[in-house]
């Protein structure tokens, strides 16, 4: 995240900073909160994320095993929209759908994009973007196909070792039977 903040969006390392504590509190909440049950994390990649080296092969394979890993748990399911995915409703921005079951609050939506962070409150909106989730999640594997080729990624990044400048020109392709 921090290659991305900086690297890609030239953000300032106080504001780098801040994100980055945003993610670990969110991080967080997924293993424990006091009093409550960990959140559950319901997410959808492209598989272009993960084969898009960010800051150095190293990297992208660290980050690959904590997706593995974290990804296990029962509360979280990651699902990855494959290239061979047919053609769905998506956006050009990452958002967060909360779902409040049982605790009287109203859904809600936070976007995050180049320019920033807003919350969508507004039901009308909220409902498009759940519609939006469940049918990203409708054209991606299966968790447990996703945790597999997110497996093999990383395997496959274990023979690469290039730098930004060496890197060949297409990315490797994992067929999948579906």
């Amino acid at each position: 995240a921090r290659a991305v903040f900086r690297d890609m969006e030239g953000r300032p390392e106080r504001e780098i900073q801040q994100l980055l504590e945003v993610r670990l509190r969110r991080q967080e909440a997924l293993r424990r909160r006091e009093g409550m049950k960990p959140l559950r994390l319901v997410a959808v990649t492209h598989e272009t994320t993960l084969r898009q080296i960010v800051g150095s092969a190293t990297i992208m394979r660290e980050q690959l095993e904590q997706l593995v890993e974290r990804s296990a748990v029962s509360n979280i399911d990651l699902h990855v929209m494959p290239f061979t995915a047919k053609l769905t409703f998506s956006m050009t921005c990452m958002w967060a759908y909360f779902q409040y079951d049982d605790s009287g609050e109203s859904d809600i939506v936070h976007v995050e994009n180049h320019a920033g962070f807003f919350s969508q409150e507004d039901a009308g909106q909220v409902r498009k973007y759940r519609a939006a989730h469940d049918a990203l999640v409708r054209a991606s594997l299966s968790k447990e196909r996703s945790l597999e080729l997110i497996s093999s990624i990383r395997n496959e990044m274990l023979f690469h070792t290039f730098s930004l400048s060496e890197r060949p020109r297409t990315s490797p392709r994992c067929t999948l039977n579906q």
